[in-house]
């Protein structure tokens, strides 16, 4: 479980870094320095304004659960962030706090980094070539898309697409 932390979390750093890098941030008053200076607080301070992770929910099949794995991203540090930054020095203190539950909760941050990559900013999202067994995906698409490929294979812009999902889990849920 600790190297699945210590990669899982240098893949949530790399991609926090990519994302600061975009262009979409380039008029932020300071910018340059905060680019300097990247650690957690700065990415909640600009990335939270454009993507909105605290929003995205997933389902998680094996336990019949929905997490949120950037839940009070805005307010603070995820605990398994806190951990995995405190210690990922410390091997042994890891290993000793690390669970299950921060392994799922961090493989769902990286999943919403990846699906929200700046090479996806406006172009077409396919769900079905997302092909995920823990996860259910079906209501994220990544912010910045145009347009998504559902499981069926028809094309909708994203804003109908999520309109859609939304009128059938509330149907559902009736």
């Amino acid at each position: 479980m600790m190297d699945f932390c210590l990669k899982v979390g240098t893949e949530i750093e790399t991609l926090f870094r990519i994302l600061l890098e975009d262009k979409k941030f380039d008029s932020i008053t300071s910018i340059t320095r905060k680019r300097k200076n990247q650690n957690i607080d700065v990415y909640r301070e600009i990335i939270k304004l454009k993507y909105q992770f605290r929003s995205y929910e997933l389902y998680v099949h094996s336990i019949n659960k929905m997490i949120v794995p950037f839940e009070k991203f805005d307010l603070k540090n995820p605990k398994w962030f806190k951990l995995y930054s405190r210690y990922k020095h410390n091997k042994i203190k890891l290993l000793e706090c690390w669970n299950l539950k921060h392994c799922l909760y961090s493989l769902g941050c990286l999943l919403l980094l990846v699906i929200n990559h700046p090479i996806n900013d406006h172009k077409k999202f396919s769900i079905r070539d997302l092909n995920c067994k823990i996860f259910n995906l079906s209501s994220l698409v990544p912010k910045f898309c145009n347009r998504v490929l559902d499981i069926d294979g028809i094309v909708h812009s994203r804003d109908n697409y999520l309109l859609r999902v939304q009128l059938y889990q509330n149907i559902n849920s009736s």
